[in-house]
């Protein structure tokens, strides 16, 4: 079997352009950072899962209300961030979606515990994920 040249095996890497500086996220694997890395590649979305996860981490550091679905910003809606994290564990491998997954928990956590469910989960037809079924407690 023919052995692939080094620079061929470096130019199949996802790279981030030279002009976006990468973030790395704490607490996850070379392995798993790789995993981000080609996913964010093939979307263009660079550093989407780094900014997504300080969003959601932000906004529920933010001691009153949590911002609701209705939110008339969509930057400043906190479960838009929770929509990129959600999309990302879809998509991502088995590995990378468990770190990342072990990284999102214990904001999930803190977000079930900072509001109730929503009364009426029928409005809500295009609701994608369960964060979107709970309404701000205050």
């Amino acid at each position: 079997m023919a052995r692939s040249r080094p620079g061929a095996l470096r130019a199949a890497q996802a790279r981030f352009p030279a002009n976006v500086p990468e973030r790395r996220i704490p607490g996850l694997s070379p392995r798993a950072r790789e995993a981000i890395r080609l996913l964010e590649a093939r979307t263009g979305d660079y550093n989407a899962i780094y900014l997504a996860l300080d969003a959601y981490r932000q906004a529920l550091r933010k001691p009153g209300r949590i911002n609701s679905a209705e939110h008339p910003c969509p930057c400043c809606d906190s479960f838009e961030a929770r929509d990129v994290l959600g999309r990302a564990l879809e998509t991502l491998p088995g590995y990378a979606r468990a770190e990342l997954g072990r990284l999102v928990a214990p904001l999930d956590a803190i977000l079930l515990r900072r509001t109730v469910p929503y009364p009426w989960p029928e409005r809500r037809p295009w609701a994608t994920g369960w964060w979107h079924l709970r309404w701000p407690e205050r």
